[in-house]
């Protein structure tokens, strides 16, 4: 198994891949000011298993994944500062205390935005293209 490297972020091959670097993952100590969540989108899917809102089908499965892998996560419960302007990352496993990021579509400055708080938090990026790894695999076990 392996990750695949981009110069800003660490890329996984797949659900299992991303399971093994966390569990693998030393734990960080953040710097950073952390704030009362700031968000501009709407939620729009429920969750039964999780029982939450969350504001994609990605991060419905993403969830369940960390669930079923008991891996304690908390979901958007806090922003951090990026040139003044609020980011909010969609999880924080505080056993590591690192984010993550489950990217489906890049609004308008999104990139740049979430590259600038790579480098003031831990921050893991789960492109769209992990998506449908994310939901066979939390299918395949149930």
């Amino acid at each position: 198994e392996a990750r695949l490297v981009s110069t800003e972020f660490d890329l996984f091959c797949s659900p299992s891949c991303f399971l093994k670097y966390i569990n693998d993952l030393e734990t960080t100590k953040i710097l950073a000011n952390r704030y009362q969540p700031v968000v501009s989108q709407a939620f729009e899917c429920w969750d039964d298993l999780t029982r939450s809102f969350y504001r994609s089908m990605y991060e419905v499965y993403f969830a369940r994944f960390l669930l079923q892998n008991g891996i304690e996560f908390k979901y958007e419960p806090h922003s951090i500062k990026v040139e003044g302007k609020h980011y909010t990352p969609d999880f924080w496993i505080p056993a590591k205390d690192v984010y993550i990021e489950c990217k489906g579509r890049w609004g308008s400055g999104a990139r740049a935005k979430t590259v600038k708080a790579s480098k003031i938090i831990p921050l893991i990026l789960l492109p769209s293209y992990l998506q449908r790894e994310f939901t066979k695999a939390v299918n395949d076990t149930n």
